[in-house]
């Protein structure tokens, strides 16, 4: 596998996912390149955490900005999908950094038929997947979008993404949600109208808890949730 790595990246040599520079071979297993990384847009602890309606706490890593906004938008609209693991990465260590949330599976926000068809990918699903592996979580499919919405990125009203959304998700036939305690991700939180839509079906369907967790969080959409650092 590490030959396979070489060949690749000699190939194939990385860039970093937020200025898209080649990656120095001594930067090759890092998320990011050191410039980044000095300036990287983390949510510091103690304002990391979120409240949304269903939701008992959403956590999220980086503030939807600058290079963040840019990459995130690659990662969704220009096919970008290898940056799901570093996304994932990220992510992860944020969430360890929060170990009083107790979840029995992690699952996310699906995008509709129609989307996947369009875009190729469900890019919750694979930043999803990337977080359930770097923790080690199980990770289980809940819900499905029944139906085909505009991008909340169109809408600046939170009046109308809440309306947007509202009726789109559904239980997948045989989720096994009843008594769980649910972590379910997405890779942006604006309003949190789409997490909060999400939690209240999973809550709807006997779930115990659940928790929501972004990789970022657009500014001034979201009421922080005042924490003592630990």
């Amino acid at each position: 596998m590490k030959v396979l790595n070489a060949v690749l990246n000699l190939l194939f040599p990385p860039k970093c996912p937020f200025c898209q520079r080649l990656l120095m071979q001594e930067e090759y297993n890092s998320v990011m390149c050191g410039k980044c990384a000095s300036r990287f847009p983390y949510i510091k602890r103690g304002e990391d955490t979120a409240d949304a309606r269903f939701c008992d706490g959403i956590v999220a890593a980086a503030r939807y900005e600058g290079q963040v906004r840019e990459a995130v938008r690659r990662y969704k609209f220009a096919s970008r999908m290898s940056y799901a693991k570093q996304f994932g990465e990220i992510l992860a260590e944020k969430l360890r950094e929060h170990p009083e949330l107790e979840y029995d599976f992690i699952t996310w926000v699906p995008v509709s038929r129609k989307r996947y068809r369009s875009r190729g990918y469900d890019q919750a699903k694979l930043l999803t997947r990337e977080v359930a592996r770097e923790m080690n979580i199980a990770l289980r499919p809940t819900l499905k979008k029944v139906r085909n919405t505009p991008p909340q990125s169109s809408l600046g009203n939170p009046a109308q993404r809440r309306a947007n959304v509202t009726g789109a998700y559904k239980l997948r036939k045989n989720a096994d949600v009843v008594g769980k305690r649910i972590l379910i991700v997405d890779d942006v939180v604006t309003t949190a109208s789409t997490i909060s839509e999400c939690a209240g079906v999973l809550k709807s369907g006997g779930a115990a808890a659940v928790y929501g967790a972004a990789f970022a969080r657009a500014a001034g959409k979201v009421a922080a949730r005042k924490t003592a650092d630990r």
